[in-house]
């Protein structure tokens, strides 16, 4: 039998049509059918006829088609023919007998709002016959098309449907508006330009665009809305953007930006990024680390590093991208002069000559048998050097030197100095270099006055040093030696080590933004010692070191105790007596 469905329950399927070939009649038949919204009641079946149908789907495309499909039943043999009846209710639109499980007549848009059925009779080779018919549907849906981009007029247009306002029926006028949208939000419609076109603005830039067209029949009530998929977002690359690299220290950390979709424009040529990038370490902007790459050194472990990269191409918005957050794994250690190791190296200007020799450290002493000098080391000529921790960011120990125009430089060893101070540093008298006493991982300068002022110059990687503050007065006027090991107490920051006309060792523990503590006397005796200098963990024990030189130019390593004083000293220099001309 067949079923009755009122007109207005009917839900047109929000799918394109399209042709197609005779030959895909069965393969479309199958998709349909999982699409199916609806079947009709089976006759034949109640009949007790065979089982030569399993379903009957109708779907109506308004100045195109109405396209029915069958679904064979399970006693359809091979040679059966289909005669597909199309009508409404004025009577036959069209007929048509293959063995094809499709098929399609014309269908214009007169016949909007009228209730379409598609019959199907099924015929065996046997002359058994099965007849079906599909659920009514009420013809309200369009060829739903995509939009299209003139660059030369730079406009959008919706190729399909392409209607009237207002257009005459078989059962009477219908109504056409079309509303545009920009990502979900209406659109006005533009003064003297076809409603299905729109012209590109400003606006639009970063965002998606849609067209729905509304179709109503007042005389039936009938009406549909079909809208266009959204754009892509206009004037937009879209990339992939991603870190490569381990992430361990010593290795390269690479930020690569590939496009992978773009609109509007031609899809077969690429669009031509331009990127600039800025590295960040724990949220702070890394300075010079304005490439692609990023070299991960031994002291940025622990911490969290992340790239942004801001990417422009003519004709397309400009982009900023934010890589994911790696943290380094492992614990931060200062890369010595020489070598990848951390153990503290010694320089030495030697008597007949006038370059700076460096001296290999191993554990509690040093290798004097084969000393390397090259063209990076500072020479006789500067006044004062001193050992200076990582001052410029790379991970490795630096060398800081004080020329006799009073300017200040910095030699990192494998590359050529840096000037980092301009004159003016004539002034001072001592400086004490090699401690971080912010705790954030940059080496930092004391520089004592001529006057006796203490002079805290905080360090800012390579962005040099910050504005010098005095942060003692006359404490330190008299002290004969003013030394940083690095942290002496495991607090994170570094602290002072002075050596009082009397002789007597005071440690002054660090508070952070050069601030000191009150000071601990650690030791006596100390007068007599012509240099102190930093050993940094020189016995490989985990605690800092003290190295100190006695007239007689022997150079005895100070274990440090982890908590500013010393256990008992070693000799690190036997049959190689030194001048204080060392660093």
């Amino acid at each position: 039998m067949n079923v009755s469905v009122p007109r207005r329950a009917q839900k047109p399927l929000r799918r394109a049509h399209r042709r197609v070939p005779w030959r895909r009649a069965a393969a479309l038949a199958a998709a349909f059918a999982l699409a199916a919204p609806a079947t009709a009641a089976r006759a034949a079946d109640a009949a007790g006829t065979a089982d030569l149908i399993s379903k009957v789907m109708l779907h109506v495309v308004l100045d195109a088609d109405a396209f029915g499909i069958v679904t064979a039943g399970p006693a359809a043999p091979s040679g059966t023919t289909y005669t597909y009846v199309w009508s409404d209710e004025t009577g036959e639109l069209g007929r048509k007998t293959t063995t094809d499980k499709a098929a399609l007549t014309p269908i214009g848009r007169a016949k909007f709002g009228r209730t379409v059925t598609l019959r199907v009779t099924a015929t065996a080779p046997d002359g058994a016959t099965e007849t079906e018919s599909s659920v009514p549907v009420v013809a309200t849906r369009w060829r739903v098309g995509g939009l299209t981009y003139d660059d030369a007029t730079r406009r959008f247009a919706w190729y399909s449907p392409q209607l009237p306002a207002t257009f005459d029926a078989e059962l009477g006028p219908v109504t056409v508006s079309y509303q545009w949208s920009r990502s979900g939000t209406p659109i006005p419609a533009e003064p003297g330009v076809a409603p299905w076109v729109h012209t590109r603005a400003a606006a639009d830039e970063g965002q998606t665009l849609s067209v729905a067209v509304v179709s109503h029949q007042a005389s039936t009530g009938a009406g549909s809305t079909w809208a266009s998929t959204p754009t892509p977002q206009v004037g937009v690359v879209q990339v992939a953007y991603a870190i490569t690299g381990s992430g361990l220290s010593g290795q390269t950390l690479a930020a690569e930006v590939r496009p992978t979709s773009w609109y509007p424009g031609d899809p077969t040529v690429v669009p031509e990024l331009t990127c600039d990038h800025q590295w960040y370490r724990d949220g702070a902007a890394v300075y010079g680390e304005t490439g692609p790459h990023h070299y991960v050194h031994t002291m940025e472990r622990g911490r969290m590093l992340q790239a942004r990269t801001r990417c422009t191409s003519p004709g397309y918005l400009p982009q900023t991208f934010w890589s994911a957050k790696l943290v380094v794994p492992g614990v931060p250690a200062l890369v010595s002069l020489l070598g990848n190791d951390a153990v503290r190296d010694l320089g030495e200007y030697q008597g007949w000559t006038p370059d700076l020799w460096l001296n290999k450290g191993r554990p509690g002493s040093f290798y004097f048998g084969d000393p390397l000098s090259t063209s990076y080391l500072p020479t006789r000529s500067m006044s004062m050097v001193s050992l200076a921790g990582d001052l410029d960011d790379d991970g490795r120990d630096d060398l800081l030197a004080r020329d006799s125009g009073g300017a200040l430089w910095l030699y990192p060893f494998v590359r050529d100095r840096v000037r980092i101070g301009a004159s003016g540093w004539g002034s001072m008298n001592l400086l004490v270099a090699g401690g971080d006493f912010t705790g954030d991982r940059s080496a930092d300068l004391f520089a004592r006055r001529s006057t006796g002022e203490l002079v805290f110059y905080a360090g800012r990687g390579r962005q040099g040093l910050a504005a010098g503050k005095v942060v003692a007065t006359s404490a330190f006027r008299s002290a004969r030696h003013i030394v940083t090991l690095g942290d002496a107490n495991g607090d994170g920051l570094a602290d002072l080590h002075v050596v009082r006309p009397d002789g007597t060792l005071w440690f002054y523990p660090g508070r952070g933004n050069g601030g000191l503590a009150a000071p601990v006397r650690v030791g006596t005796g100390w007068g007599s010692m012509t240099r102190l200098l930093t050993g940094r963990d020189l016995d490989r024990d985990g605690k800092v070191d003290l190295l100190a030189l006695d007239p007689a130019g022997r150079l005895w390593l100070y274990p440090g105790n982890g908590r500013g004083g010393f256990t008992a000293r070693s000799l690190t220099n036997a049959g190689h007596p030194l001048t204080t001309a060392i660093s």
